[in-house]
């Protein structure tokens, strides 16, 4: 029997306020679900209404009576409401800022979808707790917290990809297990494209390019399929004391593309024609032994030139390409709230060393800063900053590079040589003891000072 007539059957009894409480207290019944929720079926305010803040004011104002509305009208308090925002038209941020919660997303079939067309819209699924008891009520054990994982954990054998990407929630199953088998090819043959890592296994192949030949819309991005591989590297994370997050960025050239869409521009080539292509900006996370824990995060951009003439600061900061790192630090704070007892210390290279981005990690302070320095910006004192290198101690490094291949006048490579060129580095550190402040800019005046 459909779920929903039987709770109107229920309700027409006699003795129907009792059979709903037996009911809510019995954790093996079909129909406590249906009476745990109730479902915010439609909820629209007409663009024509201008008022700020208004559908999440009205959402709080609602779920602050629900419980005892219900209570009277129907002598239950539903657990939970629920409700569907359809992401093709809305965003869901008025659920947002009402403080619900996106708990995952519908598989595009209706009721009558028996020849599993998934004809529907695939839509968002956002959930509110009126009773925070109600996992114990509905016998649904409580979720277990954040647990740490040994760097080599899961890693071993076939079913590491499937540690690393199952599960990935890409609107369709069969899309999840294809990407963690996927996974596993590429990571047999690393460095190689898919046709020759499936080696003639066409099936596999015309499998994985329908993975990933997606409209822009659809549930396969770059964030959903690195999404299970995050969570287990936020776990490994867990298990050590400090951690550090290396960002970088590189360019994405696909200059032989002529016919590829949404390519934006990277440089330019010799002749002053654009190079087409994409940014990646990346977060790579190692122990302090330099072993890798995994990609904490990757962001695609199409870098967009700026005019002629036009100057950088006329731009603002969430329209530069250097945004990415502040982004990248942002999420860093965001996961170290998983993190308690982590120390987690961001490394980036010359690029990163502008004032928004240590104002930035000045204001939350959930993570540490390491950039190689770029300018020799001015202090609160008489020296400047790499002045003041020069008067802290520094430290020697030695690294050894092999020669490249000698080649004869002919252009054929000889035996490569093996000795090695070493090479020593000077290395200057400001150490903790000599902290200096530094001195905002004209153009950073609204920035605090920061040490």
């Amino acid at each position: 029997m459909d779920t929903q007539k039987q709770i109107k059957r229920i309700l027409a009894q006699p003795d129907a306020i009792e059979t709903i409480r037996q009911l809510q207290n019995d954790p093996t019944h079909k129909t406590r679900a249906a009476f745990a929720r109730a479902v915010c079926q439609h909820f629209l305010i007409r663009t024509a209404v201008h008022c700020q803040n208004l559908a999440s004011r009205v959402l709080g104002m609602v779920l602050r009576r629900l419980g005892d509305d219900y209570e009277v009208q129907y002598h239950y308090r539903p657990w939970l409401v629920e409700s569907f925002v359809d992401t093709d038209q809305f965003a869901g941020t008025c659920y947002q800022a009402a403080n619900w919660v996106a708990i995952g997303q519908t598989r595009g079939r209706g009721r009558q979808d028996r020849q599993n067309l998934r004809a529907k819209s695939i839509k968002a699924i956002y959930a509110y707790v009126l009773d925070s008891g109600f996992r114990a009520k509905m016998g649904v054990a409580e979720p277990v917290g954040l647990v740490s994982l040994e760097i080599a954990e899961g890693l071993d054998g076939r079913q590491w990809a499937d540690q690393e990407f199952g599960g990935a929630q890409l609107g369709d199953q069969r899309l999840s297990e294809r990407l963690a088998e996927s996974a596993r090819l590429l990571g047999a043959m690393p460095g190689r494209a898919f046709c020759g890592v499936a080696q003639g296994n066409w099936p596999a192949i015309k499998g994985y390019y329908r993975m990933i030949d997606q409209p822009d819309d659809a549930g396969v991005t770059m964030e959903d399929i690195l999404a299970p591989h995050r969570r287990r590297t936020i776990q490994r994370m867990k298990g050590q004391s400090t951690v550090l997050c290396i960002q970088d960025g590189t360019d994405l050239n696909y200059s032989g593309l002529a016919q590829c869409e949404g390519l934006g521009v990277i440089g330019s080539n010799q002749t002053g024609t654009d190079s087409p292509g994409l940014h990646l900006h990346s977060t790579l996370v190692v122990s302090t032994e330099g072993v890798p824990l995994g990609l904490l995060n990757a962001q695609c951009l199409a870098p967009t030139p700026r005019q002629k003439g036009q100057p950088a600061a006329s731009l603002p900061i969430e329209e530069k390409k250097t945004f990415a790192w502040i982004q990248g630090l942002r999420d860093c704070v965001a996961v170290a709230v998983e993190l308690p007892d982590t120390r987690q210390v961001c490394v980036m290279d010359r690029e990163a060393d502008f004032y928004a981005l240590f104002d930035e990690q000045h204001q939350k302070r959930k993570v540490d800063l390491l950039i190689r320095a770029k300018h020799n910006r001015a202090t609160t004192e008489d020296l400047s900053l790499l002045s003041r290198s020069d008067k802290v101690p520094y430290g020697i490094f030695c690294v050894s590079q092999y020669r490249a291949k000698a080649r004869d006048r002919s252009g054929i490579n000889k035996k490569p040589v093996k000795s090695a060129l070493h090479v020593q580095q000077r290395l200057p550190y400001v150490i903790t003891r000599s902290r200096c402040v530094l001195r905002p800019g004209m153009l950073q005046k609204n920035l605090s000072r920061y040490g």
